[in-house]
Order: C-alpha cells, then structure tokens, then sequence
C-alpha cells in the first residue's frame, strides 16, 4: 500500500502553496463543481451510457498510511498535495451524490443511473451495458485553486481502475490536470 500512496504523493508533492481564502461552504460548492466536470467528462468519452455509483471509492490512502509515511518525511507534510490527500482522507466514507445536489442536478439532467440496486443489477453479466464510475468528495485546496478527486472507472468485471486526479481550476472552470493510477482490474 505504501508503494501507491507514494506513487501519488511524490507526484502531487511538487505543487506549491496553500493559502486559506475560502470557507467552508464554499470549498464544497467548488468539490461538487469538481465532481460535476469529472462526471460529465466520463460521460462525453465513453461510447455506452453511464453510472454513477453512489458509494466512496475503495481503496484510497487512510489518514493513518499518510501519517506513517508523513513521519518518515516531515518535510512533506506542508505541501499541497499532501494537504489534499489528507483532507481527501478526512472525508474517505462521504457519498459525493448524497453531499452534492449539483451532482444530483446533473445526474436527473443527464438521466444517469446512481441506484446501487439498478448499478448490481445491470453490472451481473458480461458485457456490462454501462460503463460506472465511483467518485470520492473532492478535496479542494483552501484558496480554491486545485482539487484531488479519487475515481474508480468500471468497464467490467475486470476491466477498470482506481484513479487519483488532480484538477485545476483556470478561468472558472475545473480542468483535469493529472491522473495517477492506484490499481487496476
């Protein structure tokens, strides 16, 4: 597990600065925004309809494997990335679709799947109709400047990855700027 958290914490370290410009609130509107771009640009690329299943992605980093990997490198622990680790972390059990209702906005809109029975029920036999995605809450940089988002994109059942993105957001809009892969089925 450490060979992955390293694998995107070193990559993530090299971003710089972390000011506390923006509350809360506003923080969230901005990880549901994130969340709302990631979903749509899944469901722009992918030639077959889309789910989003509301559950928190598996397998990403514990506020406890970044504190033992933070001991042996304090230096880090200041760093952006680690900061949006650590609150990505802070947040492993949340449900991007119960916290956002612009993601739900968008699901109605979009007329996505997002009902874990319908998402089982469909994802039983090969070939899978849909392509799924699972999505943590995004974590948003205290000066609303970068977002990680931590995805699990399904293609079958063994056909699909888990994810960490790193967005950006430039003149307004959330960009997707890096994507470092955790695991793969």
């Amino acid at each position: 597990m450490y060979n992955i958290v390293f694998r995107v914490l070193l990559p993530i370290v090299a971003l710089q600065g972390c000011t506390p410009l923006a509350d809360e609130h506003v923080l969230l509107d901005d990880a549901c925004a994130v969340a709302v771009a990631h979903a749509a640009s899944f469901k722009r690329d992918e030639s077959r309809p889309i789910a989003i299943r509301p559950s928190p992605v598996f397998g990403t980093p514990t506020v406890g494997e970044l504190d033992a990997i933070l001991a042996k490198m304090p230096d880090a622990s200041g760093d952006l990335g680690v900061l949006l680790m650590r609150k990505a972390a802070k947040e492993q059990d949340a449900v991007v679709v119960d916290r956002c209702p612009s993601l739900k906005i968008w699901l109605s809109n979009s007329n996505v799947i997002s009902s874990n029975s319908e998402i089982d029920r469909l994802t039983r036999k090969e070939p899978w109709p849909v392509a799924v995605l699972t999505m943590s809450l995004p974590a948003v940089s205290d000066d609303a400047s970068t977002a990680l988002i931590y995805v699990s994109e399904d293609w079958g059942g063994l056909a699909g990855g888990t994810y960490a993105v790193t967005y950006r957001k430039e003149a307004g809009k959330w960009i997707e700027r890096e994507r470092e892969q955790l695991s793969i089925s």
